[in-house]
């Protein structure tokens, strides 16, 4: 009686025993495990995907969290899908368009044996999630942020470079003599920067996403370094000290004004 309860307990289990396919690390088309970009931009990332026996994946799909745009799924494996083993996955990852950091999901589906899913979302069966994998450092144009409460804070690109012009206008016109060479060309780098900290100064305090995690988003893509950001000891969105040395070397090596 104890051997066929035993058999019996066996045989109620043993659907338990099947294995998920198992998402087990990603890299992206810089060589590492996270990766920097300008809002909008796209960028790679190769998935390796452990697909155990009795189970199949037709589907990849892709989420970045907070970018409020719906999931992408990715069909692969052809019309058989990616069958038992190893295989590393390729899918194309958009860059939100606001600044931070942000984490992906991503999860496969597959059915085994039968008609081939409709989508990522259809007999799911491996699930992960990749946190601060992606970093938007810029956005990918002045339109992307149009709707943002601290765009009061800076200016629009157009209206620094109508200033740029007018400034050079003024220049020439009180150049009555003709001996003062005419005003340097702007460069691009400053004006853009001029935009970004158009009324902002140490001591200024908006949430990430706002007028001083942009400027700080923008100083650290120039190079300029900020200790407590770069190592994730603070949020974006103080302007401090660290941030207050990093706009002023970016001023000094590009000669601003």
């Amino acid at each position: 009686m104890l051997k066929k309860l035993f058999i019996s307990t066996i045989i109620a289990v043993s659907p338990l025993a099947v294995f998920a396919a198992d998402i087990t690390n990603v890299e992206f088309d810089n060589g590492d495990v996270t990766v920097s970009g300008k809002g909008g931009s796209t960028v790679q990332a190769e998935f390796r995907i452990v697909v155990p026996a009795t189970e199949v994946v037709e589907y990849v799909q892709t989420d970045v969290d907070g970018d409020g745009l719906a999931p992408v799924n990715h069909s692969i494996g052809g019309s058989l899908g990616l069958q038992e083993g190893t295989h590393n996955v390729k899918v194309s990852v958009k860059l939100p368009p606001n600044t931070g950091t942000y984490d992906l999901d991503v999860q496969t589906a597959g059915i085994y044996g039968g008609i081939r899913a409709i989508d990522g979302d259809d007999s799911v069966n491996g699930t992960e999630t990749f946190s601060d994998a992606l970093r938007t450092v810029s956005n990918s144009s002045s339109n992307s942020t149009s709707n943002n409460d601290d765009d009061e804070d800076a200016a629009p690109s157009w209206l620094s470079t109508i200033m740029a012009q007018f400034n050079a206008l003024l220049a020439a016109l009180n150049n009555n003599s003709g001996t003062t060479p005419p005003p340097a060309p702007v460069n691009a780098s400053c004006a853009e920067y001029a935009n970004l900290s158009m009324g902002l100064m140490q001591g200024s305090d908006t949430r990430p996403g706002g007028a001083v995690g942009r400027l700080q988003s923008f100083l650290m893509y120039k190079g300029f370094d900020i200790p407590l950001l770069s190592s994730n000891q603070a949020p974006y969105g103080f302007y401090g000290s660290q941030s207050a040395a990093a706009a002023a070397s970016f001023r000094a090596a590009n000669h601003c004004m």
